[in-house]
C-alpha cells in the first residue's frame, strides 16, 4: 500500500493543470522513473480524452541523481529548461506524458499507478496538496513540542515520503529523528530514497516492503509518531478497524498517530474516531474542511503498548 502519502479516497476530481506546450518539468522526485500504465509499459504514452501533453524529464536511475536536481524536497514542482539538467545527474530520458491520464488507465485496467497518483501534488490548490500541508503542519508542531528529544517515527505506506521528508529537510537537528518509511511501490521507494539523500537525512530509512504485513514493522516500532496517511481510504472497513486495534503494537508510551481519511458517503471517520478512543487514544485534533472531502486526525496514545505480533497481516489494499 501507499503504497503510500500516500493514496486515499480523496482522489483528485480534476486533472493537474498542464504547463504550456514545450515546457519541461522536473517532478518532485526527478529520480523516480516516470512510468506508463500497465498497458503501455515503461516509457509509453498515457492517453486520456481531452488531455494535453507536456514534456517530463526523468532520470533513468535514482541512484545517479544528485542533490542539485532535487530542489523540491518540500513537495513543490520544479521547472527546468532542458533535459541536460537531469542528464548531469545520470542517464536522462524524456517521454511525453498526458497529465491525469494515469487515472483513466487505472480505471480501464483495474490497476493503479502509484507514481502517477502523486501527480496532483503539482497543483498547490488540489485537495492532496492541501492535505499534505496540513499533515506537514501537524508533524512540525509535534516536533516543536519535543525539542532535543530523540524520536522514532514510522510511516505506514509512505509513498514518496513527502509529508515527513518535506518537514525534516527544512529543520535543524533532524538527525535526532530515526524514521522508517514503509512502501511497496518501487518507483515511490526510489523517489523517497533519493529525497532522503538529497536532504542529508541519514537517519531516515526507506524500506521496500508491504506495510500491510506485520513482519514489516520489526525494528521500526515501537514509535513515538505513527503516520497512517492515505491508508484508511484504500482498505476495507474491517481492515481499518483491525488496523486501529493493532496500533498499540506500533506505538510507544505516549505516542501520537496522525491519520487521514476521505469523508465521501458513507463517512467512516466517526467510527474511526470512536475506535481510536476505544483502543486507548485521546483525540488532539480533527481537521475536516468544509470545502473538501479529506480529513486529518491526530490522536495521542494513553493506553498500554503491546508487543508486536510479527505474523499475519494488518490490511490489504483494495485497488
Amino acid at each position: 500500500m501507499s503504497f503510500g502519502v500516500r493514496p486515499d479516497n480523496t482522489e483528485p476530481r480534476r486533472a493537474v493543470r498542464a504547463e504550456p506546450r514545450g515546457r519541461k518539468h522536473l517532478g518532485w522526485m526527478v529520480t523516480a522513473q516516470l512510468r506508463g500504465s500497465s498497458s503501455s509499459g515503461p516509457g509509453g504514452v498515457l492517453t486520456g480524452p481531452g488531455l494535453r501533453g507536456h514534456e517530463c524529464v526523468g532520470a533513468a536511475a535514482a541512484s545517479s541523481t544528485n542533490a542539485s536536481t532535487l530542489t523540491a524536497v518540500a513537495g513543490r514542482m520544479v521547472t527546468g529548461t532542458s533535459s541536460t539538467e537531469s542528464a548531469a545527474a545520470g542517464s536522462a530520458h524524456r517521454r511525453r506524458v498526458f497529465v491525469g491520464s494515469a487515472w483513466d488507465a487505472a480505471r480501464m485496467t483495474g490497476t493503479r499507478d502509484w507514481l502517477a497518483w502523486h501527480e496532483p501534488y503539482a497543483d498547490e490548490g488540489s485537495e492532496l496538496s492541501r492535505r499534505l500541508r496540513l499533515v506537514q503542519g501537524q508533524i512540525a508542531g509535534w516536533l516543536d513540542e519535543r525539542p532535543g528529544e530523540r524520536l522514532t517515527i514510522v510511516s505506514v505506506c509512505a509513498g514518496q515520503g513527502r509529508d515527513l521528508i518535506g518537514v525534516l529537510a527544512g529543520r535543524s537537528g533532524a538527525d535526532r529523528v530515526r524514521a522508517t518509511l514503509l512502501e511497496r511501490d518501487p518507483g515511490n521507494v526510489a523517489a523517497a530514497r533519493a529525497a532522503t539523500r538529497a536532504a542529508g537525512l541519514g537517519a531516515v530509512r526507506v524500506e521496500r516492503v508491504d506495510a500491510g504485513d506485520r513482519a514489516s514493522y520489526v525494528g521500526a516500532v515501537p514509535a513515538d509518531l505513527v503516520l497512517v496517511v492515505g491508508v484508511f481510504g484504500n482498505i476495507s472497513d474491517a481492515d481499518v478497524h483491525g488496523t486501529v486495534e493493532a496500533l498499540p503494537e506500533l506505538c510507544g508510551p505516549g505516542a501520537t498517530v496522525i491519520w487521514t481519511r476521505g469523508r465521501r458517503a458513507p463517512d467512516l471517520t466517526p467510527d474511526i474516531r470512536r475506535w481510536l478512543t476505544e483502543t486507548g487514544f485521546v483525540e488532539r485534533a480533527f481537521h475536516a474542511p468544509d470545502d473538501a472531502v479529506f480529513s486529518v486526525g491526530v490522536h495521542r496514545f494513553v493506553g498500554r503498548p503491546r508487543p508486536l505480533q510479527t505474523s499475519g497481516s494488518l490490511f490489504r489494499f483494495i485497488s
